[in-house]
């Protein structure tokens, strides 16, 4: 029951992304940034799924309504476009969002996130992920924070390959707290970014 709820809850915000031109699979999602005191709407995943270089040539695919979306279409030289390889996250600033995005819901970032750590109580917070494995379905995994280390946490998610881009979110406050970049397997944890830091 839960787990529907969550699905629910986010169908309108975490996308699946196709590539065109070659095999692969990620996750990406929608979500508000404030940017120098102007609120802004970006679509964000992994550098490692879509990085600078490769704007072009995907499908996103929301609440399984497939819509392809181009450099035309979303992106132009006046856009905010931010890829880190470090970080592992790629940050694209949307054009004409109430013509073109009329169904999407904007996820929320904790603002929290500036100050928190380890020493202050952030690690055993319970958190989840919705993603996209593989190019399937939609689905949850829960989990705890347990390893804060800088701009990086490690968490107690599950994931499978094509999640790389994927939302995670406090299950309590259901806001933002960082993006999924992959798996460490041998410590059967996943690693995210923090978005704030």
């Amino acid at each position: 029951k839960d787990y529907d709820i969550f699905i629910e809850q986010n169908k309108y915000s975490v996308c699946k992304i196709i590539f065109e031109d070659k095999v692969g699979f990620g996750t990406g999602f929608f979500c508000e940034i404030n940017y120098q005191g102007e609120i802004i709407h970006a679509f964000l995943t992994n550098n490692h799924v879509i990085d600078e270089n490769n704007l072009t040539n995907f499908v996103i695919t929301l609440n399984n309504d497939s819509i392809v979306y181009r450099s035309i279409d979303i992106i132009n030289e006046k856009n905010i476009k931010y890829s880190d390889k470090g970080l592992d996250v790629t940050i694209i600033e949307l054009n004409d969002v109430e013509q073109k995005l009329e169904k999407v819901k904007f996820l929320e970032i904790d603002d929290n996130l500036f100050s928190l750590n380890s020493e202050n109580g952030y690690n055993n917070r319970s958190v989840y992920m919705h993603q996209y494995p593989k190019g399937g379905e939609a689905l949850v995994s829960f989990g705890l924070i347990d390893i804060i280390e800088e701009n990086i946490f490690l968490n107690t998610c599950s994931s499978e390959k094509g999640s790389s881009g994927s939302p995670i979110l406090d299950i309590k406050t259901q806001k933002l707290i960082g993006i999924h970049r992959g798996a460490i397997r041998e410590k059967n944890r996943n690693i995210g970014s923090f978005l704030k830091k």
